[in-house]
């Protein structure tokens, strides 16, 4: 099908209006996305992750997508495995420019720009483990920038805001927000500050690997430590449309399992990994001798209670929407052994067959291809990536020994406004983790 890289991003735009896909798609076509760095802030490390996060989020979303830096900038690390940002640019299909170009549409700023030259502008903000965007009439310096996890969920937020403003879902200017990634469910003036020591569980099991698990994997590879072992679980081969979607996945992956696609970048930063290429399937049971923590990323709650009662010590749940309507809504669940599921079953049928009558899909010659289209859930990678920076940092919370939330729930309009229920006491006993003081290794870092 033509639409078919770009398709569940597309169905953001036609499932929730009159638009079919090749208006859509002339949308998304007329979209400039200029991703503006402050030399300065790119020789940090939130900084270099904005960047990066920002490039990979735009790109897969947008076509037309512009880095705008006076001159190259080595990086200190990336999951891309890049050493500069020209590196990334040509691997990601970015074009490179020393300076604003009159024909942009929209702009993300990592750190502070000149503001006023494009029409909608959006700025990344962070300090610590806070993160966030502003508006140009609400714009902060960013802050402490140690925490590369920030800068990533600041950037996805960014691109979060352009793609709102494309979908007609904001006006001009865009939505000044913040969270506390450390403590989401606490306003940031009110958050503790979080420790610059971070400690990371050695050995995770991770289920799902589609723009949700992608998502995860990316904000773990940006933290300058790695883990021992992955246990990389998923039995799909990865298919055109999942090019659009998955932030490690690109057109040569077509074929190949998306357990492979993960652990090639996964070996390349130093951990180790075993697959399963199976599905996750009910009696399975957890056997002391593997990983402590296990991630699931799967879209329906059959596989998901399966998971839960297999008794592992800790279940890291990460759920979003379906729909045009609720895509950016979210949900983190830490579920430790001995918890009750509260997962719902989906009525994606229902809504498949509303869809079928829309204009966007009875037209369509190929009503077997429609049918498939219309069955696939909207999934645009600034979620998987900005849900991923969540889950990321509450396992890091959870591995330093802290409470936290049984459940988080997020909706990326309005980060700020995050619910919680149920708390999560701290471990009893170490999950197994190594650590890094990320204030003192910036510190090093040369400039």
């Amino acid at each position: 099908m033509e639409f078919l890289r770009n398709s569940r991003t597309l169905k953001a735009l036609t499932d929730n209006s009159a638009l079919n896909f090749q208006c859509a798609d002339e949308v998304i076509e007329a979209t400039y996305v200029a991703i503006i760095v402050n030399p300065t802030v790119i020789l940090t490390a939130a900084g270099q992750a904005a960047t990066l996060t920002a490039m990979v989020a735009a790109s897969k979303t947008f076509r037309h997508v512009t880095i705008v830096c006076p001159s190259d900038v080595a990086f200190q690390g990336s999951p891309l495995k890049v050493v500069s940002l020209v590196q990334a640019a040509a691997l990601l299909g970015v074009f490179v420019a020393q300076e604003q170009s009159a024909n942009f549409t929209h702009a993300i700023f990592i750190g502070p720009g000149q503001v006023g030259t494009v029409p909608f502008e959006v700025y990344c903000w962070w300090d610590g483990w806070l993160a966030g965007v502003r508006n140009q009439f609400d714009w902060e310096a960013v802050g402490a920038s140690w925490f590369p996890i920030a800068g990533s969920f600041a950037a996805a937020q960014a691109v979060r805001e352009v793609f709102a403003q494309v979908c007609g879902k904001r006006g001009g200017v865009p939505r000044s927000s913040s969270i506390s990634l450390w403590e989401p469910w606490s306003t940031i003036d009110q958050a503790d500050s979080g420790p610059s020591e971070i400690h990371l569980v050695n050995n995770i099991a991770l289920v799902g690997l589609g723009h949700l698990g992608q998502g995860f994997l990316w904000n773990l590879l940006l933290l300058p430590i790695h883990g021992d072992q992955m246990l990389l679980w998923d039995y799909q081969y990865t298919a055109e449309e999942n090019i659009g979607t998955g932030v490690l996945t690109t057109p040569s992956d077509v074929g190949t399992r998306k357990t492979r696609v993960a652990n090639r970048w996964l070996e390349a930063h130093g951990w180790k990994t075993a697959l399963i290429e199976q599905k996750f399937t009910a009696g399975q049971k957890w056997n002391a001798e593997g990983p402590p923590l296990i991630v699931s990323a799967l879209d329906s709650p059959i596989p998901r209670r399966w998971i839960l009662d297999a008794d592992y010590p800790l279940m890291i749940d990460l759920g979003v929407g379906h729909g045009a309507s609720d895509f950016e809504y979210a949900q983190l669940r830490m579920l430790p052994n001995g918890a009750t599921d509260s997962w719902t079953n989906s009525e994606k049928q229902k809504s498949v067959d509303e869809l079928l009558c829309r204009p966007a899909y009875a037209q369509m010659a190929d009503q077997c291809g429609a049918f498939s289209l219309a069955s696939s859930s909207v999934a645009v990678p600034y979620v998987g990536l900005a849900v991923g920076a969540l889950a990321v940092s509450q396992l890091l919370r959870y591995a330093a020994m802290r409470s936290t939330r049984r459940i988080l729930q997020i909706e990326l309009s309005a980060p700020d406004m995050t619910s919680t229920g149920g708390e999560l006491p701290e471990p009893t006993g170490s999950l197994g983790s190594c650590s890094i003081d990320l204030e003192q290794r910036a510190a090093q870092i040369p400039q």
